[in-house]
């Protein structure tokens, strides 16, 4: 009997182990499948980043140039602005000095 009630608690002993096992194993695959789908986040987020940064390069090369396109379209423009001004306030004061000279010789022949 006793040979018995040792073949129980050994049959029970080894089921025992092949649950734990059984259950090691699928924690394993659990793991194994997380590790996955980290892997393919990462995967991802590598592109991404990579995408960026090729953005993020191409406009340092290519933006100072607009950059330096639109500084010389706004100079050019307030520059042209500028003369326009300078050349009417100069239309202006020709005026005032033709008037003040044509004035002048009035008014001198006044006196």
């Amino acid at each position: 009997m006793d040979d018995l009630i040792q073949a129980v608690k050994e049959r029970l002993k080894s089921k025992q182990l092949l649950f734990e096992y059984n259950q090691t194993i699928n924690q394993l695959i659990g793991l194994v499948d997380r590790l996955e789908i980290t892997e393919r986040q990462l995967d991802e987020a590598v592109k991404t980043l990579e995408w960026y940064g090729s953005i993020k390069k191409y406009k340092s090369v290519h933006q100072p140039t607009n950059q330096i396109d639109n500084d010389r379209g706004y100079l050019a423009r307030t520059t042209i602005k500028r003369i326009k001004g300078d050349s009417q306030a100069e239309g202006h004061q020709s005026t005032e000095s033709t008037q003040a000279q044509a004035g002048g010789r009035i008014g001198g022949s006044h006196e």
